[in-house]
């Protein structure tokens, strides 16, 4: 309707100009000013309706409707064709493409690429799909997808996908974006747990799982991590890799294996089993009396009395078998769970009932005792040190039982410092040692030390302790013992401090002891320990290794030390005057040629023989700290001492020769007086040493041992030359004093008695007569015994130098010729001439008959 009112008006105005000016002029044209018909242009009377162009043409116009609308109707305005134009839509003619979107607008379109895509050309709209081209947009470069989910792009969009193992929250598998659903992970494990099979744990991750096979399995190719279903572990024998280390046996079980230390070995934690980061350590075991011995059926009646004793051959095997039941070394390898503390009470209640059952002590010899006991307390070391393995760092254990009490100490995991000691104490008894005594050097970290009190001591030991058997004890029986495997000396000494069981008085003799165990034997000696202080209670020793200790005191009093370091003085000046002498006697007999004869022969031997003794005797004596050393020395000791009887024994005999039998007898031949001299004391020293060799040595002296009589062997020979010399000695004596008598008629009486007493006491000394002082001597030591005994034997080779070179004239008349400046004023003194002896003179009266009886026997032999 407005449509028609608005071409109305427009219809009325134009007729409105024809009918006012009343022009001739047809449609279309316009008269001019010269009155002429001009055309006329009807577009600039707006004639076409909104959205049109006019066209302008002779004699008329025409409407066409603007780009992008359409005319919807033709009207007729004034006799002309008018057309009326609306909005045209494109985008009804798909004119973007099929992956846009088409927008109309007024008098236009544009294009949008649809969503998953994106325009090549950069511009976001576009007029058609010759402008642009809209490819498909890869959503996935943009993280569209939420974690452990895999984006999958399509044509003009994307979905999601959970990756494996790993499952949607929603219901839909796939899903278009984060804000959709999640991933969430699959746990395979809970899900199925066979997944892994046997000898397998399952182990879930993020979006999978794997297998591990359980400690001590393992797949067929030797891997312990997988991922599978059901293949499950074998069982892998850990010993084909040897990880027990050394001083260890393996044995595999099933997933597992067993590493058990060696014997002789035992484990750093306790026990023969290894934990974890175990090692073995060598472990000393008792020693092997109890392996020579059969086994024997405990038998606690026999212990208390109450049965006969086993039988065996070994006396003291009846004793010692009882403890192979107890041996921690058998122990340890037969028993996996073995109790120590258990094994320990039951030892140390077997040990007590050997100490009180005194009766059955007594049926053994001293040595048997002693052999037993020595096991008992070997057994317990081991027992105790094997418990201290078991024990914490700085644990401190205490048991008692009865009358055997143990305290012990264990360090681990450190380096130790010469300040740290140990301090243990048992039965009143105290020890301080440095720990760093106690450490092994390739095992610093561990070390244990225990001590170990026994009571009750006196009735097995007493007898032999000591081997002179003026000591008794005095106190307990300690063992230390310790981990460590050196049992050299140590670096530091240790201190024990000995409760005494009687009152020490004053003068009364004190000595620490040891047990020393050798392969040759064990037995106690003073070797490596020396008393520090003594008072009446306590007595403190200092000793370098450790073993079992005790305290002995004398049973009467000792000598006073100013009187033993005079008897020391008098030893060493009087034997070292005797060696000179006896070399220049010696040097005498060989060289002087006036006395050579058989007599002379018998007296250098004595001097080299007695030479040897003396100087062996001055440097060996004391040399004790080795057992061995110290045995082979009393041995030599006892030979050549023998040797200076025997030619002792032949000067007898050959000085009763010359005196009694002059005429008549025989005379003593080299190949006689040689095997007799040096012979007959080695067949002595052979037949002693095989019947009882433990008797060279003892702990004070390297002499002989006063035990079992063993020094008879040599006071038995000695005795035996004395008495005949004594018989030779008095029957010359008798005979040299007729002889006098007869000669020397006119001498004044006072005069030959002199010379006849100088005669006897000095072949007294020649005869070796004196030495029956040593045997009182070795017997007990008394203070007037000892300085008869040291001064008159330590001068025997003065006063054979004196006897039989001084006061002989024919050696004086050889020393005037090779000393004439020196020694003629001395050896031709008034007192040398007034002193010469009956023997010396008879023979240089007799020379004729005496000289050329002994020369003839010389060359005869």
């Amino acid at each position: 309707m407005a449509l028609q009112s608005y071409l109305l008006v427009v219809y009325l105005c134009l007729s409105w100009t024809e009918l006012v000016t009343g022009q001739p002029c047809i449609d279309g044209y316009m008269l001019n000013t010269n009155g002429t018909c001009v055309d006329q242009d009807e577009c600039l009377t707006g004639p076409c309706g909104p959205y049109s162009i006019c066209h302008n043409k002779i004699g008329g116009f025409h409407c066409t409707c603007q780009t992008g609308f359409a005319s919807v109707s033709n009207q007729l305005l004034n006799g002309k064709t008018v057309s009326f134009c609306r909005d045209a839509n494109e985008c009804l003619s798909h004119p973007c493409g099929p992956t846009a979107i088409c927008h109309n607008s007024e008098g236009s379109f544009y294009c949008t690429c649809d969503r998953g895509f994106y325009s090549v050309s950069g511009n976001y709209q576009f007029a058609g799909e010759a402008e642009s081209h809209c490819r498909d947009k890869d959503e996935c470069l943009s993280d569209a997808c939420p974690s452990n989910a895999t984006c999958h792009n399509t044509e003009g969009s994307f979905y999601c996908t959970c990756n494996q193992g790993f499952y949607s929250v929603s219901i839909d598998r796939q899903f278009a974006g984060k804000n959709k659903s999640s991933c969430k992970d699959y746990n395979e494990c809970e899900t199925s747990p066979t997944i892994c099979g046997y000898n397998a744990s399952c182990h879930n991750n993020a979006g999978s799982f794997y297998c591990t096979c359980h400690e001590g399995f393992a797949r067929s190719n030797g891997g312990t991590a997988f991922t599978g279903y059901g293949k499950g572990c074998q069982d892998v024998n850990e010993c084909n890799f040897s990880p027990c280390g050394s001083h260890a046996s393996c044995r595999n079980t099933v997933g597992s294996y067993i590493c058990t230390c060696d014997p002789g070995f035992i484990s750093s934690s306790g026990g023969n089993r290894m934990h974890d980061t175990d090692i073995c350590i060598k472990f000393d075991c008792p020693s092997d009396e109890v392996a020579k011995c059969s086994p024997t059926t405990m038998e606690t009646e026999w212990m208390q009395g109450n049965s006969s004793a086993p039988e065996h051959d070994d006396p003291a095997c009846s004793l010692i078998s009882f403890f192979r039941d107890y041996n921690v070394c058998e122990k340890l390898h037969s028993q996996e769970d073995f109790d120590f503390e258990e094994n320990l009470k039951n030892l140390t209640s077997l040990t007590e009932e050997l100490l009180r059952n005194r009766s059955r002590l007594e049926t053994l010899g001293g040595q048997d005792r002693q052999r037993a006991l020595e096991v008992s307390l070997q057994t317990i070391e081991s027992s105790v040190i094997a418990l201290a393995y078991t024990l914490s760092d700085q644990e401190k254990k205490s048991m008692a039982f009865g009358n055997i009490e143990v305290e012990m100490e264990v360090l681990r995991g450190r380096n130790f410092t010469e300040k740290e000691t140990a301090s243990l104490s048992a039965k009143g008894n105290q020890m301080d040692i440095h720990w760093r005594a106690v450490t092994d050097s390739e095992d610093s970290g561990f070390a244990s030390v225990a001590l170990i009190a026994f009571s009750e001591m006196e009735s097995v030991l007493n007898g032999s302790l000591d081997s002179d058997g003026g000591l008794c004890l005095n106190s307990h029986v300690l063992t230390v013992t310790s981990s460590q495997k050196d049992r050299q000396a140590l670096a530091e000494p240790v201190n024990i401090t000995f409760r005494n069981e009687r009152e020490k008085k004053p003068r009364v003799k004190v000595v620490c002891i040891s047990l020393n165990r050798t392969g040759s034997g064990n037995h106690w000696s003073q070797q490596g320990c020396t008393v520090v202080n003594s008072n009446t209670t306590h007595t403190m020793c200092r000793c370098t290794h450790l073993t079992s200790f005790a305290v002995l005191m004398a049973l009467y009093e000792t000598q006073d030390p100013w009187h033993l370091l005079n008897l020391s003085l008098i030893s060493y000046v009087g034997i070292s005057i005797s060696l000179v002498c006896l070399v220049i006697s010696f040097l005498t007999f060989l060289i002087c040629r006036t006395i050579q004869g058989t007599r002379t022969t018998i007296h250098a031997h004595l001097c080299l023989c007695l030479f040897l003794a003396e100087l062996l005797f001055l440097v060996g004596i004391s040399q004790t700290s080795n057992q061995l050393v110290c045995a082979i020395i009393a041995g030599f000791l006892h030979y050549f001492f023998l040797t200076v009887f025997a030619w002792m024994c032949l000067e007898g005999i050959q000085l009763y020769l010359m005196v009694v039998k002059v005429f008549n007898a025989g005379c003593l031949r080299k190949r006689h007086i040689l095997p007799f001299g040096y012979g007959l004391p080695l067949l002595v020293v052979g037949i002693s040493a095989a019947v009882r060799h433990e008797g060279y040595g003892t702990s004070k002296h390297c002499w002989l041992s006063l035990d079992k009589h063993f020094l008879w062997s040599f006071l038995g020979p000695v005795c035996a030359i004395i008495m005949i010399n004594i018989v030779f000695y008095c029957i010359t004596l008798v005979k040299l004093a007729k002889k006098m008598s007869s000669i020397q008629k006119d001498a004044p009486k006072l005069k030959m008695f002199r010379s006849f007493t100088v005669t006897a006491i000095a072949q007294l000394f020649l005869l070796g007569c004196t030495w029956i002082f040593g045997i009182f001597h070795f017997q007990k030591e008394t203070i007037t015994m000892a300085y008869i005994f040291t001064i008159i034997n330590s001068l025997q080779g003065a006063f054979i130098f004196i006897l039989h070179c001084l006061l002989n004239k024919q050696v004086r008349d050889e020393y005037r010729k090779w000393f004439p400046c020196c020694l003629k004023p001395i050896l031709y003194s008034e007192f040398i001439q007034s002193s010469t002896v009956p023997m010396i003179s008879l023979q240089s009266r007799n020379s004729s008959t005496y000289q050329i009886r002994d020369i003839s026997c010389h060359n005869a032999s």
